[in-house]
């Protein structure tokens, strides 16, 4: 994985990505302003007892928000601003492998969305001191990254071929904000199967290797209708 990085075009995309504003408003709004109603309804109460089932439903929570702005960051600076970096232009015309191409706008994408999430652990950790994390956490998280990872490239392709792209996005956040909010405003008690977690990771891979067959194809015919 670390071979198909290129880390200039790594260096560029994450200087793009933190001077652009609208990103950044993704995430100190839509993440953080959710984070506070999750801790004024669940993570007070949670922390005044050890109800496995309320960290199961934050660690869902948690997962649900991460992968919106996670989709958010790489349906918006990847490709649905293609004119503002000149990404649709590179990934069509660069000289690079288009493997190292889609590999490291991933990679970009991923490591804003683990610092912004690394930074909200840090903040729980800080305002509630050791957390009662348990088995239904980590299932939670593993759970929904699965479920939604070959949603997320699906819509990353659906991009490339609409023009109404910022539509799309904007069906995606509300779409994302339908899932939290059962999670930000019930006290659902979520009993989550052993076997969950690695069925749905079964799916996700499924999916993203058709879905990878998909956007290579879709590549390949741009390059020939350039050329």
């Amino acid at each position: 994985m670390r071979n198909s990085v290129d880390l200039s075009l790594l260096r560029f995309q994450l200087k793009a990505l933190l001077g652009d504003k609208t990103s950044l408003w993704q995430a100190l709004i839509c993440h953080w302003v959710l984070t506070g109603f999750v801790f004024a309804k669940k993570g007070l109460a949670s922390a005044a007892s050890a109800d496995a089932a309320l960290w199961t439903n934050y660690g869902l929570f948690v997962a649900a928000a991460a992968l919106t702005m996670f989709g958010g960051i790489c349906i918006g600076f990847v490709l649905v601003k293609p004119r503002s970096y000149g990404m649709v232009e590179l990934m069509l015309a660069s000289p690079l492998s288009l493997r190292k191409l889609a590999v490291t706008s991933y990679f970009t994408c991923l490591l804003f969305s683990v610092a912004n999430l690394a930074l909200h652990f840090l903040v729980i950790g800080l305002r509630f001191g050791a957390v009662p994390y348990g088995p239904g956490f980590y299932s939670a998280l593993a759970a929904a990254t699965a479920f939604a990872g070959s949603v997320l490239f699906g819509a990353v392709i659906l991009a490339l071929r609409r023009k109404d792209s910022d539509q799309l996005q904007g069906v995606l956040l509300a779409v994302g904000l339908m899932f939290i909010a059962p999670l930000m405003f019930t006290r659902l008690r979520l009993d989550i199967p052993s076997w969950l977690p690695l069925f749905l990771a079964a799916v996700c891979a499924l999916g993203f290797f058709s879905l990878w067959s998909g956007f290579y194809r879709l590549i390949t015919r741009e390059k020939a209708v350039l050329a």
